[in-house]
């Protein structure tokens, strides 16, 4: 009896543990907060979150690359200090960490690292074009207006399904290796293509004019497609949780049926990622999915061919479907064909895309 209520008290204290933590994380993403850097107007950074888990060495250097890049630097040295142990590994900490709290640094792709002999380190900057900078925060300030009125009546659902859709029409996945790519200008420009970081840095600006909580979040894709490490997506609060939006997957099957995909919108799985940093992850809930919610989920079973031709009876050429028992789909999919009107299917782990014939 003893060690049963040892037991109990146990789990108690855990899971109250495990509350107040994500309680105060929650606290700080909704809170207000006044940013003690002023970079512009498309969002008041909550620097509470990525710069409070740095020591005191290491928020000293983020001020300093902070300050660098807002004044357009292209290069700072570090020296080494007695206090803090200067190497690649560390100051990618405090990159990551200037520039998931600042996205609205929409101008800065990415740092690159020289280390030199004298033990110093140096830290070059990458950005598009300066010179142009107050052209560009215009229009993403007039696109950012747009999307005010058209979501100002809607819920916090529908803001979140509104950007993604805005961000997956508007634009293709673009090349990993471009500085453009991985700034936020690139997913509110026409004439730019972004990569993961580019979406997800837009989507957290917007996210932060239109009244959705947000987190934007760093870590490694599992599964899916882009699948890697240094992936970038956000974290949305709707109700009392928070669900992870990734629109840079909205983008796999533009290619195929110029339409995009929905697999990133609150249906990616607990298992596709790991997170960096996770002291400031709130507690994450999977139970809010695209497919379920719109009547496009599946089970496959050997005699509800029906079943699937009243999730294809539509207008639409192309149909998005997230599958159960997907491998015994395929396994008897020519069978499957010759009852539907489907001519050709995509499969992304477990949605498939099916194109349909007349």
């Amino acid at each position: 009896m003893r060690n049963k209520l040892i037991f109990c008290i146990v789990i108690i204290t855990i899971i109250t543990c495990i509350f107040f933590r994500y309680n105060k994380i929650d606290n700080l993403i909704t809170r207000d907060y006044e940013s003690r850097h002023y970079v512009n107007d498309l969002y008041n950074s909550k620097e509470i979150y990525y710069r409070t888990i740095l020591k005191e060495d290491e928020k000293e250097i983020y001020e300093n690359i902070l300050d660098a890049i807002i004044k357009f630097k292209t290069k700072i040295n570090l020296e080494r200090s007695n206090n803090f142990y200067l190497d690649v590994n560390n100051l990618s900490k405090i990159t990551d960490a200037v520039m998931l709290d600042h996205p609205e640094l929409f101008y800065y792709g990415y740092p690159t690292f020289k280390s030199n002999m004298n033990g110093s380190i140096t830290i070059e900057f990458n950005y598009v074009d300066s010179n142009e900078y107050d052209m560009y925060l215009s229009k993403i300030k007039n696109i950012i207006d747009d999307i005010k009125r058209a979501t100002i009546e809607m819920n916090t659902y529908d803001k979140v399904k509104y950007v993604y859709e805005y961000l997956g029409n508007k634009n293709t996945y673009g090349n990993i290796h471009s500085i453009e790519g991985q700034t936020a200008l690139s997913a509110f420009l026409d004439e730019l293509s972004p990569v993961c970081a580019g979406y997800a840095k837009a989507s957290e600006i917007i996210f932060k004019n239109i009244g959705v909580d947000s987190l934007l979040v760093k870590g490694d894709l599992k599964s899916g497609f882009f699948v890697g490490d240094s992936h970038l997506w956000n974290l949305v609060k709707i109700g009392n949780y928070y669900y992870v939006y990734d629109v840079t997957q909205s983008s796999i099957t533009k290619s195929i049926s110029n339409n995009i995909s929905y697999v990133g919108l609150l249906s990616m799985k607990k298992s596709d990622y790991s997170y960096s940093y996770k002291e400031v992850i709130p507690f994450i809930r999977y139970n809010m999915n695209y497919y379920d919610m719109n009547n496009l989920s599946y089970t496959y079973k050997n005699s509800n061919i029906n079943e699937l031709n009243e999730i294809l009876n539509t207008n639409k050429k192309y149909v998005e479907v997230k599958v159960k028992n997907i491998d015994a789909l395929y396994l008897n999919f020519n069978k499957i064909k010759k009852s539907t009107k489907i001519i050709k299917s995509w499969r992304f782990n477990d949605i498939i895309l099916f194109e349909k014939g007349d």
